[in-house]
């Protein structure tokens, strides 16, 4: 997994391209959440606002490691999580939802989801969430772009932190915009992830091999990003004070 990879859309072309095959697209809006008893949740819906999972932070990932490259300029993060289907992770997100029984909780997200409607140009939408269950802090509009190959899928996606605004009205108490691409990623709002994903203990090999082949091939990835720091050329001191080496 490679989280806020870079503001590039060419780097993200360069990337899927790195598999050959059909690409398949997904959007998802992901709400970050905190319901009543204080725990902090995550709820995904598709485009159309029907619900994809939901899942209490920090229960979905059963382990983590990560693998150095010190040859090249990106590492990795391999990491084995339970899904949405398993019973486990079903059985942690009915524990202690904050919103009653675990049929409340479902019926908070569904109000909340039938709620949404666009605010202008998606993905900026209006919604009415229904605060004595939860309170949203965060939502993400993710747009998701994979190719598979031997077993493993090579997944892009462009993610936008859409800027939230409360409002006091009959039908939608919540506002997500996003702004122009520009000013998006100049507040560090719009970036790039990848990820490689093998749903099969069997094809893990697979990843492993695709992984090795993605990291030794995007040393330039990023190399352009863009935000509210960027490299200037070295004028010198202005107060005529030698510059002294931490080292």
């Amino acid at each position: 997994m490679y989280p806020r990879l870079t503001t590039s859309t060419s780097d993200a072309k360069y990337l899927l391209g790195l598999v050959d095959g059909t690409t398949q697209t997904q959007s998802l809006y992901e709400f970050h959440v905190r319901d009543s008893a204080g725990l902090a949740k995550v709820i995904v819906c598709g485009s159309d606002a029907g619900l994809v999972s939901s899942w209490t932070k920090d229960r979905q990932t059963i382990s983590k490691a990560c693998v150095h490259y010190p040859f090249h300029i990106w590492d990795a993060q391999y990491s084995v999580k339970l899904t949405p289907t398993d019973g486990v992770l079903k059985n942690a997100n009915q524990d202690l939802t904050g919103a009653g029984s675990p049929s409340a909780w479902t019926e908070a997200i569904e109000q909340l989801l039938a709620s949404m409607t666009t605010a202008g140009d998606a993905p900026s939408f209006y919604a009415k969430v229904p605060n004595t269950a939860f309170n949203v802090e965060k939502v993400l509009a993710k747009r998701e772009y994979a190719r598979t190959t031997e077993g493993a899928t090579i997944v892009v996606t462009e993610v936008q932190d859409l800027s939230l605004s409360s409002l006091n009205e009959t039908m939608a108490n919540l506002k997500a915009t996003c702004s122009e691409r520009a000013a998006m990623i100049a507040d560090q709002r719009l970036w790039w992830e990848a990820k490689i994903v093998a749903k099969d203990a069997d094809d893990v090999e697979d990843l492993h091999r695709l992984a090795e082949r993605m990291v030794k091939a995007m040393d330039g990835v990023g190399y352009g990003n863009r935000g509210p720091w960027e490299s200037r050329p070295d004028t010198g001191s202005d107060d005529g004070t030698p510059h002294v080496p931490f080292w």
